[in-house]
């Protein structure tokens, strides 16, 4: 089953590139702050254009830090600053406490009025659940979790393509040993 991308979805690069590469992450996760690092550092160096979807999927109950951080990012998307505030999420992801998530919006230059109404008043909730509702559709149980969308045609090489798409996941395969 090909996953669907939707309007409120959260883009980098186009979401007509070759290849598409929807992660379905948590802030606290270690595993999917890792994954995020290292498929950015391989999409950074691919000379193939290459659209990364990010979707939460916070493995926690709403009012925990990971649910707080997911709706922080959607604070900051309503401002225009989503990837902005994701990237500095992931850094700090072993402390994201209120006052954490604070000092992230400030850093990142949002209206803190508006950033704080929006987190009192949980109104990113539902684009929360929107994002772990389309992952529990495609099977998802646990992040973090990359799908893959992959549009070739005849007239472009596929080898390059496949053996790029290959290194991303394994890369990203996590370690047995943990």
């Amino acid at each position: 089953m090909s996953p669907s991308l939707r309007p409120c979805d959260h883009f980098r690069g186009s979401p007509g590139d070759t290849v598409t590469l929807i992660l379905y992450g948590d802030y606290q996760c270690s595993h999917s702050c890792q994954t995020y690092k290292t498929i950015t550092n391989v999409l950074n160096q691919s000379p193939h254009p290459v659209c990364l979807v990010y979707r939460h999927f916070p493995r926690t109950p709403p009012q925990t830090s990971a649910w707080k951080a997911a709706e922080a990012a959607e604070a900051a998307s309503a401002q225009g600053k989503f990837w902005e505030m994701h990237d500095l999420l992931y850094q700090h992801s072993e402390m994201l406490e209120d006052d954490k998530l604070v000092e992230c919006a400030v850093q990142v230059g949002l209206d803190i009025p508006q950033f704080l109404k929006g987190l009192t008043n949980h109104i990113h909730t539902e684009q929360v659940e929107a994002d772990i509702e389309s992952g529990r559709s495609q099977a998802i149980t646990a992040p973090p979790t990359i799908l893959t969308r992959i549009y070739w045609q005849r007239t472009s090489a596929l080898e390059p393509l496949l053996s790029k798409v290959l290194e991303i996941v394994e890369l990203t395969r996590p370690d047995d040993s943990s």
